[in-house]
């Protein structure tokens, strides 16, 4: 069966926390998508977003958001929608290297795995159940509550 890998390499560090991960390569892995996840509280990325060149790829989002906001939606509940609906693809996404679910025929026989490799790039270690750390890794600590 062919698998897709994606690979993290493992260079010895471990997370400067006093909470309690499943492994340093989940931790490192998850605090990187975190990232890309638009933190509650904090509504800058809509002045971002609004300034977005129109022809852009995703430029859509800006003239979409001055209209939501015209109509008196307040930039905390956008944020907070935003917020969990990235976090839901975080999680989906994680869910999808564990279990692809029911896949088409012609490709019933492809998996993929996120891997710990070695220094030349060779796969050592299965990582898995990512989507059983997303929440305990929330950066805000709230699990998304």
């Amino acid at each position: 069966m062919p698998v897709l890998a994606l690979a993290i390499r493992h260079n010895g560090l471990t997370p400067k926390s006093r909470k309690v991960f499943p492994s340093s390569h989940v931790f490192f892995f998850l605090g990187k998508q975190w990232k890309l996840v638009a933190n509650i509280g904090d509504d800058d990325w809509i002045k971002k977003e609004v300034a977005r060149e129109l022809g852009s790829p995703s430029g859509a989002i800006g003239p979409a958001l001055q209209r939501i906001l015209a109509h008196g939606a307040s930039e905390d509940d956008l944020t907070t929608i935003v917020s969990v609906m990235q976090w839901e693809l975080l999680f989906g996404f994680c869910y999808l290297h564990d279990d692809p679910g029911l896949l088409e025929l012609e490709v019933k026989d492809i998996a993929w795995r996120l891997f710990q490799v070695d220094r030349h790039d060779q796969p050592i270690a299965v990582i898995g159940d990512l989507h059983e750390s997303v929440l305990e890794t929330d950066p805000m600590g709230k699990e998304m509550r």
